[in-house]
């Protein structure tokens, strides 16, 4: 995640992309945020704004970065973008209600050894 030299001394805080507009047959990785999820990143903002944060860094995913930003705009910093906090790469999965998606989460805590779902 970069040279840790750099980071700011404080608190971190971790925040989730927001919810993406879904392209089924179209990769994860390149899902934009949705309108609900850019609000919903702004309305955050406003709410952690209190901590002053003093930086924004944002893995590559488009739906990240849209999420940074909405954020930054409220922060007024601009994100960066780092490649070590890229999500899991997930893209050969195709898209499944949301049922069989939990499944499949479970299945893969429950076998580790075993490769469920992306190339974790």
């Amino acid at each position: 995640m970069g040279n840790q030299a750099d980071w700011p001394s404080g608190e971190l805080i971790f925040v989730k992309h927001g919810q993406p507009q879904i392209v089924v047959g179209d990769p994860p990785s390149s899902w934009a945020l949705s309108p609900e999820g850019r609000q919903a990143a702004r309305a955050l903002a406003e709410r952690l704004s209190a901590f002053t944060p003093a930086a924004l860094w944002v893995s590559p995913e488009l739906k990240a970065r849209e999420t940074a930003l909405a954020m930054g705009q409220v922060f007024g910093l601009p994100s960066v973008v780092d490649e070590g906090l890229a999500e899991h790469l997930a893209d050969n999965i195709p898209f499944t209600a949301q049922e069989a998606f939990e499944a499949r989460v479970e299945r893969m805590f429950g076998r580790q050894e075993e490769l469920i779902m992306g190339e974790e």
